[in-house]
């Protein structure tokens, strides 16, 4: 199962942002999108969601075009998972995932044992049953993300796509969500994310689309793609790259940032020229006095 993205261009009404995409992803893979903000990964999303038409080129999903299938066949294979979500009402998590049954239910059906199951086992299988009952705007963040998780979950899907998945979270929770990541994978599913961490690549991604400000773009494996030259062209920062070996001993790339030390401490030594210079004034009012 695979979803292909050939020769695409697309933007909004007659505005094009993006053009000479071409991406592919197989179910069971991780393809991390990487690049500075307003390069056209959002546009990106929308387009393969089917929320904008493409201006040219083709979205195919299992051979097939995103155009050809209804929204609920859609939603069936292709589930959204969004940076953030405030809810409504106060439902529980239950109910939250719960609405991810949706695609599989009639216009005026009610959710069956089989969908109420399904549920449970997702919320189990992301070790967050324990909060079935709590209602879904009291939890914390990281919480919260996971539940977004299990909703679109179970949709059943053959694709995820997530926007900025670690966005807002804490580094222990970040983890957390990066395992689940990895473990979806390792299922079978295909994901599909958005971040604005290399390291993630590195920590769950087979391949990487690292776009440019000038919204060219380069497609491969994360080791192949992420280096200190691309990094540095997309972000305009310096960057050097080490590495670290995981828990099993292998070799883990990692990013770290360079900071101008001379930039860094420019305000603090600003701050002491201007101290100097209020007790050079407090002295010479003495004098005068």
């Amino acid at each position: 199962m695979s979803l292909l993205i050939n020769d695409l261009a697309c933007g909004y009404a007659k505005r094009t942002v993006l053009k000479h995409i071409n991406l592919k992803i197989e179910t069971g893979e991780v393809l991390c999108i990487l690049g500075p903000n307003g390069v056209g990964k959002s546009t990106l999303f929308k387009t393969i969601q089917g929320f904008l038409a493409p201006h040219s080129g083709q979205i195919l999903l299992n051979g097939k075009s995103i155009s050809k299938w209804s929204r609920k066949q859609l939603a069936k294979n292709l589930a959204y998972v969004p940076q953030t979500h405030e809810a409504s009402f106060p439902y529980t998590v239950s109910e939250v995932v719960l609405m991810g049954r949706t695609a599989h239910l009639g216009n005026f059906s009610s959710p069956r044992i089989q969908d109420y199951e399904i549920c449970e086992e997702i919320l189990t299988k992301l070790k967050i049953s324990h909060l079935a009952s709590s209602i879904y705007t009291q939890i914390s963040g990281g919480e919260r993300q996971l539940v977004l998780i299990a909703r679109a979950l179970a949709q059943k899907p053959l694709f995820l796509m997530m926007d900025e998945p670690t966005s807002n979270l804490d580094f222990g929770n970040q983890v957390k969500v990066l395992q689940q990541i990895v473990n979806l994978a390792e299922s079978g599913m295909g994901i599909i994310m958005t971040t604005h961490f290399p390291d993630h690549a590195f920590l769950c991604s087979g391949k990487v689309a690292l776009f440019k400000p000038d919204h060219s773009y380069s497609f491969g494996s994360a080791n192949e793609v992420i280096t200190e030259a691309s990094l540095a062209e997309a972000y305009g920062i310096p960057v050097k790259m080490s590495q670290v070996q995981n828990l099993n001993g292998e070799n883990l790339k990692t990013c770290i940032p360079m900071l101008n030390k001379a930039e860094t401490n420019a305000p603090k030594i600003q701050n002491q020229l201007k101290f100097k210079a209020y007790q050079s004034s407090v002295q010479a009012h003495h004098i005068v006095s």
